[in-house]
This record gives C-alpha cells, sequence and structure tokens, in this order.
C-alpha cells in the first residue's frame, strides 16, 4: 500500500456522521473524494453541500464518471462488502472498526466491552478483506473505561478516537510510512448481528450487582437507536423494562426479593447484595413509577421476583437468534406502515364493549378454496380488496397473526408482540386471483419471519410515532378481545368468519353496514373472477336508486343570452335594486339604461360581434356596467384585476388580442398606451 505521491482520489461508504467528519480531513488535506455511498440523509446532506457525488448502494461505483481511485475508505457501514468492490481501488480498501482487534471482531462491540466488563477498548483501522474485520492492522487506539461507562459514553470515545486516529493515517498513507500489523486469530472473538444478551436481556438476579449494572449500562444508548435490547426485570408471565441503576452494597436477602422503593427507585436483593434499579416502562415504552411496576408484574415490597425458569430461558435463548435475524425486516415494515382509513369510525374513547358479528360468505366461497391455508388467504385478500375499495387506498398494512404466528410465540407471549404488520398493496386493475397471489406471498413471508419482539418501538426512534392500524387479521383461536385503539378485526375460523368490532369507535349501525357490502363484495369476487378491483360494487339497488335521485340535477333553461335574460328582468321589476356596492344602489331600470349607453358608445369605438373587450376596473357598480356593456355591444370580456402587476396585465391584452379597454382615470396608470381606452368617470354615466 506504498503512496506514489502525498494526494489521492477515493471513495466514502458508510452510514455515520463520522464519515463527514473524516471527509472533511481529505477535502482539507488536499485528497479528492470521487463519491459518498450513504443511506443516511445527514451525511448525504453534507457529501451534496461540497458537492460530491451521492450514491446510496456501493453496486453504483460502477456509475463514476472516473472509476479508477486509489483507497475505499468503510466507515460505520454495517453491511457486508462484496469482493468485487473491495478490489475496485488501485491501494486499497480501508475500514473503520469500533473496537480492538483482534478481540472483539463483529458489531456492537462497545456494547459487548462493557457487558463483559472489559477495563479497556479501542478503535482500529484495518484493511478490507473477504473476511470481516480480518484484515491487516493500520492503525489502533486504545483507551482506559470508565466504571459508569455506558453504550453510549462509549461509542462517542470511539468517534473521538475514530477521527484522531483517521487524521493520523491519512499522514501515513500520504508519505507511505503506514505500517501493516498481522493479526492473531488466537485471540479472535467475533459477535455476530444476530448475538444478543441471553434470556431477551432479562435481568437474572441470581447473577452479581456488577454483572447486572454492566448489562444495564450495556443496553443504554441514550435517545439513539438500540440495536440489542432492553434490560428487563420480569415475574411470571409479566416484564417491565429497566434503563439505569443509581446504586448497590451489601446486604443478606434472597436474590430477587424486593427491599424497598425510595423514590424513583427500586432496591431488589442480588446475589451479593443489593442493586437500586430505575426508570421503569412497560415494553412499549411508556413510563411507570416503580410502584406501577411492581404492581404491574404482581409483586409487592418484600415479595421475591421469580425470573424465568431455566426450561423459559432456554426457550428464550433459542427463539432469540431468529427473532433478530428478522429485527431489520420488521422495523422497516412497522416504520412503514400506514393504516386505512376508517370512513364509518366515530374517534372514541374506548371502553372495551365488542361486539361479534358472523359474516355470511356465499357457499362457493368455501367450495372454492377447498385447503385451510388458501381458503385462509382468501379470507384476508377479500378484505384487503374490501378496504381498498371502501377507503381509496390500495397500499396499506393491517394487524396480523395467525396460528401459525401464534404457534411460534407459545411460551414467549410476555416478550413477543401478539400481531404483526401484514403490507398490502393491491392495485385498482387486478382481479382477485392477482390479489390473492399478492396477499399469499405476504403472509408466507409473515410466517416466515414470525413475531418481533414488542420491546421495539422504544428501541428505534423511527418507531415513536407509529400507531396501531385500525383494521386486523387473526384466527379464530386467538379470542375475540381487540387491542387497544383497533377499530375492527376479522376472525378467521375453519370454515366461517366473523368482525369484531369496537362499539364506541365504531357504532352497530356503521359496523352492520360494512358488513353488508363485504358480503357483497364477496359474492362478487366468487361470481366474476375476472371482475377488476375498481369495479367492486359496495352498494345496493336501493342505495344506488337513492343517490340517482340526488344527483338528479336536470332542470329546464332558456337559451337566451345573458344580457336578454336581464332586460326581461327589467320588465317586470324596473324600481327594483338590481346591484349595491359600497352604500350605492342602481335599480334594474338604471342599470340597464347605464348598459345602454355604454355599449353604444363601444359600437362607436369599432366593437364588433365576438369581440374580446377588456375590462379594467376594481369591484364597483361601473365593473357591472361594463360587463353588461360588452355583452350587449356583442362582444365578449376579459376580466382584468387593477392590482394585477403591470407585465401580467400587458399579456393579458397581447394574448386575448383585446382592442379595446375598459377603465377608469383614476386605475389606468398600469395600462400599457399599445391599447385604446375607454374611460367611465365618477361623476358620468356614459364612457367618454
Amino acid at each position: 500500500m506504498a503512496a506514489n505521491d502525498s494526494t489521492f482520489a477515493c471513495v466514502l461508504i458508510g452510514s455515520d456522521s463520522l464519515l463527514s467528519e473524516c471527509g472533511k480531513t481529505l477535502l482539507a488535506r488536499g485528497h479528492e473524494v470521487l463519491a459518498v455511498v450513504t443511506r443516511d440523509a445527514r451525511v448525504a446532506a453534507w457529501a451534496e453541500s461540497v458537492p460530491i457525488l451521492v450514491l446510496e448502494d456501493h453496486a453504483d461505483l460502477a456509475l463514476l464518471a472516473t472509476p479508477a481511485f486509489d483507497y475505499l475508505f468503510s466507515i460505520a457501514y454495517l453491511e457486508l462488502i462484496p469482493d468485487e468492490v473491495i478490489a475496485l481501488p488501485r491501494r486499497g480498501a480501508i475500514n473503520f472498526h469500533d473496537g480492538p482487534l483482534p478481540e472483539y471482531a463483529g458489531l456492537n462491540t462497545p456494547s459487548w466491552a462493557i457487558h463483559n466488563r472489559e477495563p479497556r477498548h479501542g478503535v482500529t483501522w484495518h484493511e478490507m478483506t473477504a473476511v470481516a474485520d480480518a484484515g491487516d492492522i493500520l492503525k489502533q487506539v486504545r483507551f482506559e473505561l470508565a466504571p459508569d461507562e455506558t453504550s453510549l459514553s462509549i461509542n462517542a470515545r470511539c468517534f473521538e478516537a475514530g477521527l484522531a486516529s483517521f487524521s493520523e493515517l491519512v499522514s501515513e498513507l500520504e508519505d507511505g510510512s503506514v505500517t501493516r500489523t498481522p493479526q492473531d486469530f488466537g485471540g479472535r472473538t467475533y459477535f455476530g448481528r444476530n448475538q444478543r444478551p441471553a434470556a431477551f436481556c432479562t435481568l437474572d438476579l441470581s447473577r452479581s450487582a456488577e454483572e447486572l449494572d454492566a448489562l444495564i449500562r450495556a443496553l443504554s444508548f441514550g435517545p439513539y437507536t438500540n440495536p440489542l435490547g432492553v434490560p428487563k426485570i420480569a415475574h411470571g408471565d409479566r416484564s417491565v423494562a429497566v434503563q439505569s441503576t443509581n446504586g448497590r452494597g451489601v446486604v443478606d436477602a434472597r436474590p430477587g426479593t424486593v427491599l424497598e422503593i425510595d423514590g424513583d427507585s427500586l432496591t431488589v436483593a442480588v446475589s451479593d447484595g443489593f442493586l437500586r434499579l430505575a426508570g421503569f416502562r412497560s415494553l412499549e415504552g411508556a413510563a411507570l413509577t416503580p410502584a406501577a411496576a411492581l404492581e404491574y408484574l404482581g409483586v409487592e415490597t418484600g415479595g421475591c421476583l421469580e425470573g424465568p425458569s431455566p426450561e423459559l430461558t432456554t426457550l428464550m435463548n433459542e427463539a432469540a437468534s431468529r427473532v433478530a435475524s428478522s429485527e431489520a425486516i420488521r422495523v422497516d415494515s412497522l416504520a412503514n406502515a400506514e393504516s386505512p382509513g376508517v370512513p364509518y369510525a366515530t374517534g372514541g374513547p374506548s371502553t372495551g364493549r365488542f361486539v361479534a358479528r358472523p359474516i355470511h360468505a356465499p357457499e362457493e366461497f368455501g367450495s372454492q378454496f377447498d385447503h385451510a391455508a388458501t381458503r385462509h388467504a382468501a379470507w384476508v385478500t377479500a378484505m384487503a380488496c374490501y378496504l381498498s375499495r371502501l377507503t381509496g387506498q390500495w397500499s396499506f398494512s393491517v394487524g396480523y397473526s395467525d396460528e401459525a404466528i401464534t404457534q411460534g410465540r407459545k411460551g414467549l407471549e410476555t416478550w413477543l408482540a401478539a400481531e404483526i404488520p401484514l403490507p398490502v398493496a393491491l392495485e385498482p386493475a387486478m382481479t382477485f386471483r392477482d390479489a390473492l397471489a399478492h396477499v399469499s406471498r405476504s403472509i408466507d413471508s409473515a410466517r416466515q419471519s414470525g413475531a418481533h419482539l414488542r420491546e421495539l418501538v422504544q428501541r428505534f426512534p423511527r418507531l415513536a410515532a407509529v400507531s396501531l392500524p385500525s383494521f386486523g387479521v387473526r384466527a379464530q383461536s386467538d379470542g375475540t378481545d381487540l387491542p387497544p385503539g383497533r377499530v375492527l378485526d376479522q376472525v378467521i375460523g375453519a370454515q366461517a368468519c366473523q368482525w369484531v368490532h369496537d362499539q364506541d369507535l365504531l357504532s352497530e349501525e356503521s359496523a352492520g353496514e360494512m358488513a353488508r357490502q363485504f358480503e357483497r363484495v364477496l359474492g362478487q369476487l366468487i361470481a366474476n373472477p375476472a371482475l377488476e378491483l375498481r369495479e367492486l360494487d359496495l352498494l345496493e339497488e336501493g342505495q344506488r336508486a337513492w343517490l340517482a335521485t340526488l344527483n338528479e340535477t336536470t332542470t329546464p333553461f332558456s337559451e337566451k343570452a345573458i344580457h336578454r335574460l336581464f332586460e326581461s328582468q327589467v320588465e317586470r321589476t324596473p324600481e327594483a335594486v338590481a346591484v349595491v356596492c359600497r352604500g350605492q344602489s342602481l335599480s334594474y331600470r338604471q342599470l340597464n339604461a347605464r348598459a345602454n349607453q355604454l355599449a353604444a358608445e363601444l359600437v362607436v369605438a369599432g366593437v364588433v360581434p365576438d369581440q374580446l373587450v377588456g375590462v379594467y376596473l376594481p369591484r364597483s357598480l361601473d365593473l357591472v356596467v361594463a360587463v353588461l356593456a360588452v355583452l350587449k355591444a356583442g362582444g365578449a370580456y376579459v376580466p382584468m384585476d387593477p392590482t394585477y402587476p403591470p407585465h401580467r396585465v400587458h399579456d393579458m391584452i397581447e394574448d386575448s388580442g383585446a382592442a379595446v379597454v375598459l377603465t377608469r382615470t383614476s386605475v389606468s396608470g398600469g395600462l400599457s398606451a399599445d391599447v385604446r381606452h375607454l374611460y367611465l368617470d365618477d361623476e358620468v354615466d356614459v364612457a367618454r
């Protein structure tokens, strides 16, 4: 990796502010950054401000106008980079790793260092190879860890050490003095993407206070994304999250005993004394006082918290890797979930009054889908088709659960969510068979990924504003209660289907109307499989006839011109008030006389039938006189507002071809001299 000259061209790839700062260092030293590969909005904004080409994927590096470059710097990039991309730079590909190699290879190493109660940590710049974090070390910095270090604080220190050591590395790359140190793989430990602390991060109170404190600090990320888990205490089938500790000491008590509540803290006995826990929350992130946390867990002061049994701990650990492997996909689906609207919803609040209603489907519906899995998917698809047609939304998510998902969380109901978001993306031109194929794929994907941890909403800031879908679909075995905020669930049994709705969020009358609409949709889907979804009819014949009556707008009208109709009204009510403006008024006779006189002036001025005449007047009696006069002269008026900019008025006159413009001397300053003006004066009735 010896440099041939002091400056070089490079590409940066990553998703953290450290990348931006390293980029600034490179530019300040005269190096060329050809592109930044990132999906991080802040990093992209910095690059574009320089400006530097921004690419979303490393595969896009082929788009570079100057494909040859010297170095590829990977900084906080959590995806594996293919060998062909690593081979692109002429001098080498270099990765920043937030841990000391070879002891802490892999992901989330600062957290694991705290978890393992390491006295020191560090950062490493190393060559990239086909094996992750296995290349020769180019620059490494180690630092001491404080006793109260958290993942938040150690990540900040890794940032500082990474930036300082990068400046040193760049100097060595410039003068060719960089040294390469092969790693000793005998001391290598690799922490995988899906590796998590035991038992879903549940505190084992039979362990020491030091161990438990380290676990809580390791999982403390402040306001940032928590990629590992939330520390928690459990009792029976209940669990609450814990955010911090604020003291420990010696006591002789059975581990798990609740010793006291002291302000915002809860003191519990552990194997070698006691530990004060603080910052209690539900798994979904709602704040709890220590007393409320104990009440939820069902334990009183002096009682004992009985954590997961060895058998349950084994079950939790076996599920942890599977749950973690689908976590990124599930976070995306939760963040992007859009609930369909509910036209009939009343808005609550809910008091938990749930009503079940059977759905009557055509007999052919069951016979056409004789396989249980296909019949289940057909029910879900029919509901999706109905919701799309009802709301006009063709892409949305519904809450989803079935027997497979329920079975997958058996014994872990305390920690795993009861339902998952099922994305639906239909198109108006789809048929029912098309929609069934799409929904079936979504169901298969949902079953493959299984249930997610309830705690996700408090670990990922992007999920903070996520709300529960308005509609849900689930299996009969899941019961009939609705989750908070749910308007309606479709509950699918082996042979039949029913709807359960919240009476406070959807009235009985509206629920009945929706059920009848859905049953009509079922009939149409079976009777005409080729029917496009946009052609589904939700209305009964009586409703359609009623709407047709409301929309009947046919009415007789006269073929006379407007000014002739006005003259007829003059004959009927000559002295009645015709127009009022700013305290002044004209009768029909007066208005007609003024309009006739001005029309005569327009004819003298050369206005002929169908000729356009500009009307450049503010709102006034004169404006009404001018419009009627233009019509009586056989022309057509072009309204021009005196408040318009002069250039706009000029363009209107030019585009319309108006040869004459009616105006007043007080407002005519915005008119050009290229067109003839006829002036209306306040003191006289006619144009001059």
